[in-house]
């Protein structure tokens, strides 16, 4: 995967200045909030699939879990919610 010049992490540092994090297969990236960031365009030769993981737990507050919800919502067609049930988005 790193042999690839683009389809990696794009992501802003502290001082507003674009950095790329150069994936490699079988490791994996975690950051916090407010980190901006996207998955560069680009020519892969074959499809690529990309996980996403939002952590939460069980303790989070209404207000916390709804504001959650609606990142995860929007990010991806199915998610499971605190009780454990599966829940299908619109995107």
């Amino acid at each position: 995967m790193s042999a690839l010049s683009n389809c990696h992490l794009l992501g802003e540092s502290a001082k507003c200045q674009r950095r790329q994090y150069r994936y490699d297969l079988g490791r994996g990236i975690v950051f916090g909030d407010d980190f901006v960031h996207a998955t560069e365009t680009g020519h892969a030769p074959h499809p690529m699939v990309f996980l996403c993981f939002t952590f939460g737990n069980q303790k989070m507050t209404q207000d916390q879990w709804l504001n959650t919800r609606d990142y995860i919502a929007y990010q991806c067609p199915l998610f499971q919610d605190p009780s454990g049930h599966l829940v299908k988005s619109a995107a």
